[in-house]
């Protein structure tokens, strides 16, 4: 692996999500900030809760106590967002991360066919009302098209539906994926032969 060294930089890294409640750091979100950060001899800030929370009180003291409530807050002037888009419920790992085990129920009953930062929805590209209910701290979605540009990463088969949605969506500017993944979404909207 080719080693960079970077000059220092203005460049600020921030999470979008919370931590995950995985042990390995490559899935912590702060982890993975700090790394950038040091790679690139920048600036890190950090987001000091978990992704998702048990009740509205908690979530409103998290939210109180990292300043995500204020004007100037970590969220404001980004211009480039990377994250990871889930796949359906049944196989995405962030439903195991929801305090309400009642959610994988609720979610398949909506038909979720993904999330991005813990916000599922629909095949249609519409977000589902009922993952508001679930307490987590995350970027806001309606804020997240103000970005300029988002690199959305998705690899899997099982995310097709998902890459779809995000896609009419308008989530993404770029996609980074693999060659088996792509070509099942070429073939999906590939015009049909008529009957």
């Amino acid at each position: 692996m080719t080693e960079h060294n970077y000059a220092p930089t203005e460049t600020k890294f921030v999470p979008l999500v919370g931590n995950s409640g995985y042990s390995e750091p490559y899935y912590q979100t702060n982890s993975i900030v700090d790394r950038l950060a040091e790679k690139y001899k920048s600036k890190g800030e950090f987001i000091n809760t978990p992704a998702f929370v048990t009740m509205d009180s908690v979530h409103r003291y998290l939210v109180e106590v990292n300043g995500l409530d204020r004007a100037g807050n970590i969220w404001e002037d980004i211009d480039l967002a990377f994250f990871s888009l889930g796949g359906i419920p049944e196989s995405n790992p962030v439903i195991s991360e929801l305090p309400d085990k009642q959610a994988l129920p609720a979610l398949k009953a909506y038909r979720a066919v993904g999330d991005f930062l813990g916000h599922f929805f629909k095949a249609s590209g519409e977000l589902i009302a009922a993952s508001e209910n679930i307490p987590h701290i995350a970027f806001p979605p309606d804020k997240l098209k103000d970005v300029p540009r988002r690199i959305c990463i998705a690899m899997g088969q099982e995310k097709t539906a998902a890459v779809r949605a995000a896609a009419s969506m308008g989530i993404f500017t770029d996609l980074i994926t693999d060659k088996y993944t792509a070509e099942r979404i070429l073939e999906e909207c590939a015009p049909k032969p008529e009957d």
